[in-house]
C-alpha cells in the first residue's frame, strides 16, 4: 500500500511539474510574441519617421524659392518704411497735414 501511495504521489508530482513547466513555457512564448510585435511596430514607426523627414526635405527644397522671394519682398518693404519714416515732414510743424500729404502721395502711387 505504501508503495502504491508513493507511486501516486510521484505521478501527481510529475503532473504538477509538467503543468507548471507548460504554463511557464506558454508565458515565455507569449512574451516573445509580444516582444516581436513591439519590435516590428518600432521598426514601422522608425521607417515612417524617415519617410516624413524625406518628404519634409523635398517640400523645403520646393518651397525655398518662394521663401527667398518673400524674404526679399520683406527687405524691400522694410527699406521703403525706413525711407518714409526718415523723410522730413511735408508740412513742418503740422503733423496732420504732413500725414495727409504722405497718404495722398502713397495713394497716388498705387496701381
Amino acid at each position: 500500500m505504501n508503495r502504491n501511495m508513493a507511486i501516486i504521489a510521484l505521478v501527481l508530482s510529475n503532473i504538477i511539474t509538467v503543468r507548471l513547466y507548460l504554463g511557464l513555457r506558454d508565458q515565455a512564448v507569449a512574451s516573445g510574441v509580444r516582444q516581436g510585435q513591439a519590435t516590428a511596430t518600432a521598426l514601422q514607426c522608425s521607417e515612417g519617421t524617415e519617410k516624413l523627414e524625406q518628404q519634409a526635405q523635398v517640400r523645403q527644397h520646393a518651397a525655398q524659392p518662394k521663401i527667398d522671394a518673400a524674404a526679399e519682398a520683406a527687405r524691400q518693404r522694410h527699406a521703403e518704411a525706413q525711407r518714409i519714416l526718415s523723410a522730413p515732414a511735408a508740412v513742418p510743424g503740422d503733423a496732420c497735414a504732413s500725414a495727409d500729404a504722405l497718404i495722398g502721395a502713397w495713394w497716388g502711387a498705387q496701381p
